[in-house]
């Protein structure tokens, strides 16, 4: 299975965090010295409801394994996808859901379109049965 990396757009994303991120840090005191900062909480893992329990139960081991991995915020935003939706965000990176999951909505849009373009091109690009060599030749 090919794992899709949606680099333009999480590039764009990740780029303006990281601008930013020094323009709010000079507002916050630091840590006296010898101490750390505290770190940020992670999010809860997601309650599954019933109807998402029984689709978890009929997940392979692996699959729920690789959702359990998945930071809370990620799990949640994987429930609120529509089923086709929900069927390739299997296909990205680890990276690229948290990265989905936590942009804008209108960045997350943008990054949809390009996602599923993608797929597009991949399953007109497989070969069709026809165009395979014959069995025996």
């Amino acid at each position: 299975m090919r794992k899709y990396t949606l680099s333009a757009t999480c590039a764009v994303g990740t780029l303006l965090a990281f601008q930013s991120a020094p323009l709010l840090a000079q507002d916050q005191a630091s840590p006296p010295p010898g101490e750390e900062a505290p770190a940020m909480p992670e999010p809860p893992p997601h309650q599954l409801t019933p109807d998402e329990q029984a689709v978890f139960d009929g997940w392979s081991p692996e699959q729920q394994a690789g959702y359990a991995m998945w930071p809370g915020d990620v799990q949640t935003y994987y429930w609120s996808l529509p089923v086709p939706r929900q069927n390739m965000f299997w296909r990205l990176t680890d990276n690229d859901k948290i990265a989905l999951a936590k942009m804008e909505p209108v960045d997350r849009a943008a990054a949809w379109e390009m996602v599923e373009k993608r797929l597009q091109d991949d399953a007109g690009a497989a070969p069709k049965p026809s165009d395979e060599m014959p069995a025996g030749s």
